[in-house]
């Protein structure tokens, strides 16, 4: 019987099983149905038999939309940056623009047109950093990153109705400061700008990067 081999928990436990076996085919759906549905939200009620013990349970599950956050960076090295009031935490939040993407538009397509709508910003050249799952656990969507270069104030912002935004440029040096202070905490954002460190690693005056720890 050919075998393969998976890794569980710490790397160096190595546990031996047959590739017909998988953990996602443990998981029998039998019912699904939506529980509540909102302009940005659906929220379903999934209900599984987990074999082999042949347990049933229910699990709340989020579809949603795909969303982008954009990196835009000026001609002269400055981030652009949003501010605004955040529901969830009922906190202002300070972020890098961004929102959903609409149907039969590309991330990088969503990118432009957000980053316009939200700061009046445009950008001589857009390309896609990474993409992500944000949270499994209880969403179906993806996340993706988008770095802006040659950025420029060129139009008036488009807000939604309930859009209510600040716009705030920042240097390399202070967005560091911002983010090891905490004023900048929000979790996309942050995952957003480490795929920017590594793509210019040491971007900061002191020869780190945005998301390093200051030097002792």
């Amino acid at each position: 019987m050919k075998r393969g081999w998976f890794f569980y928990g710490r790397k160096e436990r190595i546990v031996h099983r047959d590739k017909r076996e998988s953990l996602e085919d443990h998981w029998e759906l039998l019912d699904s149905r939506t529980v509540y549905e909102h302009s940005v939200l659906r929220v379903r009620k999934d209900h599984y038999r987990l074999h082999p013990e042949g347990r049933e349970g229910d699990f709340i599950a989020l579809d949603m939309r795909d969303w982008v956050n954009i990196i835009p960076v000026t001609s002269d090295r400055e981030i652009v940056l949003v501010r605004q009031f955040r529901h969830g935490t009922r906190q202002m939040s300070l972020e890098t623009p961004g929102g959903v993407i609409d149907s039969g538009e590309t991330p990088e397509m969503a990118a432009v047109r957000e980053l316009r709508e939200e700061t009046g910003y445009v950008a001589e050249s857009v390309r896609l950093l990474a993409s992500i799952y944000p949270n499994p656990a209880l969403q179906q969507n993806r996340g993706y990153f988008v770095l802006a270069e040659r950025c420029r104030k060129l139009e008036a912002t488009e807000l939604d109705p309930f859009e209510d935004i600040e716009c705030i440029r920042m240097t390399h040096d202070q967005l560091q400061q911002a983010i090891r202070t905490g004023i900048l905490n929000h979790g996309l954002p942050l995952l957003g700008l480490a795929y920017y460190d590594a793509a210019y690693p040491g971007c900061c005056t002191d020869g780190r990067g945005l998301l390093s720890p200051a030097a002792n």
